[in-house]
């Protein structure tokens, strides 16, 4: 496996966090889950948009490390 490819699975990874933020979004405007879930959640969004900012910095990385 190159660089390249590499970074496309970086980049695929990300998406796929991106997806699940997006769903645990959703789930956390729900008026059904108690503030205590809220909080979780908005926690857990916090924790997957810092992973996949770093992904996305390392498949920026792989993609240009040879120039």
């Amino acid at each position: 496996m190159d660089m390249k490819e590499l970074a496309r699975e970086y980049r695929h990874s990300a998406a796929l966090i991106r997806d699940r933020t997006e769903e645990l979004k959703t789930k956390a405007k729900s008026p059904r889950i108690s503030p205590d879930e809220r909080y979780g959640l908005n926690q857990r969004i916090v924790d997957l948009e810092l992973i996949m900012g770093e992904t996305m910095r390392t498949a920026n990385t792989l993609e240009t490390y040879y120039g």
